[in-house]
């Protein structure tokens, strides 16, 4: 499904979690200190190109997982369908009137 380890939820996933637990170290320091403020620059600096990335890939997933039926190809395929059986429809209708 998904073609690269950047855009692999599992992957991803782990990755959150790392930034979790990091955060989670931190927020005890003390704001003002040293430590804190580049401890925060470090998780900014890693994670602010990433971040983005990372949610477009968890939206990504979410939206193939619950809206399997709007993927492109998908509703080409439904909107396809429909039409064929409504023309069916139709010519089955306007040949049973004819007989």
């Amino acid at each position: 499904m998904l073609k690269t380890p950047n855009e692999s939820v599992p992957q991803n996933m782990v990755t959150l979690k790392s930034l979790q637990a990091r955060m989670h170290e931190i927020e005890n320091m003390d704001v003002s200190s040293f430590q804190y403020q580049q401890a925060m620059a470090q998780i900014t600096g890693q994670e602010q190109g990433e971040a983005h990335a990372m949610l477009g890939v968890f939206r990504e997933a979410w939206y193939l997982r619950h809206h399997f039926f709007l993927w492109s190809w998908m509703a080409f395929v439904m909107v396809g369908s429909l039409t064929v059986l409504l023309i069916g429809d139709i010519v089955l209708l306007c040949l049973a009137y004819e007989l």
